[in-house]
């Protein structure tokens, strides 16, 4: 690999065995090309007093450091870090550490060291719209997982993408054709999912009816009769049949390889596409469209619930894998706005 790489290394009491680490890192991959490196959690002094040293001992340029800032900190929990959307404070944090590295950071140094990198060399994707209709997209606290580009992409095939919250809008956007549920946190939020009882029938109504959905992990979860806690269950849409729940560990982990099993809104049987899944929830109902094999080829399982117009299921799809899983859902998305 000719991209070069500088690591950002935790140096809270490390001192000296900061350069163990770096030059454990350098030297593990013949291919790691890592040429520079950023201290975390240091003070000035530490930085200063081991600095020769360190590229000596490595041969690794350091180009700044970031001392224990407080208040600073993203937390995480069971499916990673709080989301930016929770964090209130959010662009004074990163206004602060912004100004930190411009005093502790070598900002000219990072900059040489990406013009090291050598130009991307990429096939172009040039998409026609399929056709112009809005599908509304569930954004809020509980569903927040999205990658951008598979949104963008969406776009560039014809949605008009609606912004709406299962949480706080008692009705579905207006003149809608389809549906995008992505993952989150909707466990956290199950009692105020549970209690918006008008979006939740409308849902209902809007999938049984035929609207094109496309519902990734929590969203999938959201489509089921309930959600259980313990001994509380929460009704939630109902469009499928079961339930989920927390387990406490990670039920599934890891990159997967698609292949669908039968014909379905996102492909014909055979269609494949990569994605991952990573959840500590566990339904009754996880389906059986698609099945879904290790990127190491250690074990394989039945995944999704599938139509002619739904997908929902755990794993996460990367639609950029394979642009032709966007299509058949904007044109079934089209086709429904034609109706």
């Amino acid at each position: 690999c000719d991209v070069p790489v500088v690591l950002v290394v935790n140096g809270k009491g490390a001192a000296l065995s900061i350069a163990a680490t770096i030059k454990g890192f350098k030297e593990f991959r013949s291919d790691s090309h890592i040429v520079g490196a950023i201290l975390n959690n240091v003070n000035p002094m530490s930085y200063l007093f081991y600095k020769d040293v360190i590229e000596r001992e490595t041969g690794v340029k350091l180009l700044g450091y970031f001392p224990v800032m407080q208040g600073c900190n993203f937390e995480s929990r069971h499916l990673g870090l709080v989301t930016a959307e929770e964090i209130g404070d959010l662009q004074q944090i990163v206004a602060k550490l912004a100004a930190q590295a411009a005093k502790s950071v070598d900002l000219d140094g990072l900059l040489q060291v990406a013009a090291q990198a050598a130009p991307l060399a990429y096939d172009e994707v040039s998409l026609e719209p399929v056709g112009r209709m809005r599908v509304a997209v569930a954004m809020d606290k509980a569903f927040c997982f999205y990658y951008q580009d598979a949104l963008d992409l969406l776009a560039e095939l014809g949605a008009e993408l609606v912004p709406f919250s299962p949480i706080a809008d008692a009705h579905l956007p207006e003149n809608i054709s389809g549906l995008v549920l992505g993952g989150g946190y909707p466990e956290l939020y199950a009692q105020q999912l549970a209690d918006n009882k008008t979006l939740l029938q409308e849902l209902k109504t809007a999938i049984d009816g035929g609207m094109p959905c496309f519902a990734e992990c929590g969203g999938f979860m959201y489509l089921l009769e309930h959600y259980r806690d313990g001994d509380k269950l929460y009704s939630w849409v109902g469009a499928l049949k079961g339930e989920s729940a927390m387990t406490k560990k990670l039920t599934r982990f890891g990159y997967v390889h698609l292949t669908a099993q039968q014909d379905n809104l996102l492909c014909p049987a055979g269609g494949t596409i990569n994605g991952h899944e990573f959840h500590y929830s566990e339904s009754t109902n996880n389906g059986a469209s698609f099945i879904a094999a290790k990127a190491s080829g250690r074990g394989n399982w039945e995944c999704a619930n599938t139509t002619p117009t739904l997908y929902a299921g755990y794993p996460h799809i990367h639609l950029w894998g394979n642009p032709e899983f966007a299509r058949s859902f904007i044109k079934q998305c089209a086709a429904y706005a034609a109706k």
